[in-house]
């Protein structure tokens, strides 16, 4: 079994662009007829470019940066968009990086893919705090106002979301674990591919290959651990990592830590214009 990581989006901010420099890039990019302009919570300025995978979607006056530094002569752009679209815009990003004081990394939803059904995938938060919450077969880790937060997670069939809103015909299974990498403070786009997340400190993951040889209560509590349909005790907890410990892992510390600067390192190269990170 191999996992596949990839980055559905990336957050960036682009900051010190002064007021006039941002109305006339506003201007040059209104002119785009995919151009529309939508609402951005806490943003004065909320538009996109582009629709679906190419999607680019920004934010520029953020209220909180305003209010704290009144009459500041310049703010924060921030772009959300797929990291692939760097390169398939480059001249957007070019113009940006042109008026703007410098790039950093906010955050990625950074996603771990696996060729099997959800009922082989097992995650548990290790804060237990912090609960499934059920939407049909997908699994939530934190509500839905969390969205933005480090840590956020969902685990969700990702070859039937295929099928359903894209028409797209998987081969087999596909699950998705899909968890939201937000360091503490942004972090400059020269440094980003040195800085892969760590998310097994947040996440406990096992692939079940086979629970028949384990007593029927120990193997209902790891089933309803597994959706979140019961409360446990941290003894429960410890019980449940000793059952699985001979099941195999799933890494993701390791895992993006092998695949992460490869996958950023197209958006740090337009970034910094070609230059080496």
């Amino acid at each position: 079994m191999t996992a596949t990581l990839l980055v559905d989006k990336v957050v960036f901010n682009f900051c010190d662009i002064t007021m006039s420099d941002f109305r006339c890039f506003y201007h040059s990019i209104s002119k785009s007829p995919s151009f529309r302009r939508v609402k951005s919570k806490g943003y004065i300025y909320g538009f996109s470019i582009n629709h679906n995978e190419d999607c680019m979607f920004f934010s520029y006056g953020n209220y909180q940066e305003i209010s704290a530094v009144p009459h500041k002569p310049f703010y924060t752009l921030r772009l959300e968009t797929a990291p692939i679209n760097f390169n398939k815009y480059s001249n957007v990003i070019d113009e940006i990086m042109r008026i703007c004081g410098l790039a950093n990394f906010v955050s990625a939803d950074v996603a771990y893919d696996l060729p099997l059904p959800l009922t082989r995938v097992f995650v548990m938060c290790n804060d237990n705090r912090r609960k499934i919450n059920l939407c049909g077969t997908t699994r939530y880790f934190g509500w839905g106002n969390q969205r933005k937060q480090n840590g956020y997670c969902r685990i969700y069939d990702k070859a039937n979301q295929l099928r359903a809103e894209k028409g797209i015909l998987v081969v087999g299974d596909l699950s998705r674990i899909e968890i939201v990498y937000k360091p503490k403070r942004p972090i400059p786009c020269t440094e980003i591919i040195k800085i892969p997340p760590e998310q097994s400190k947040d996440y406990y993951g096992k692939i079940i290959d086979d629970l028949s040889w384990c007593t029927a209560k120990r193997r209902m509590q790891i089933l309803d651990k597994q959706i979140g349909v019961a409360e446990e005790t941290q003894y429960i907890r410890r019980e449940i990592k000793k059952i699985l410990s001979n099941q195999i892992d799933i890494n993701f510390n390791q895992l993006a830590s092998k695949q992460w600067a490869n996958l950023m390192s197209d958006p740090v190269k337009v970034l910094l214009n070609d230059q080496v990170a």
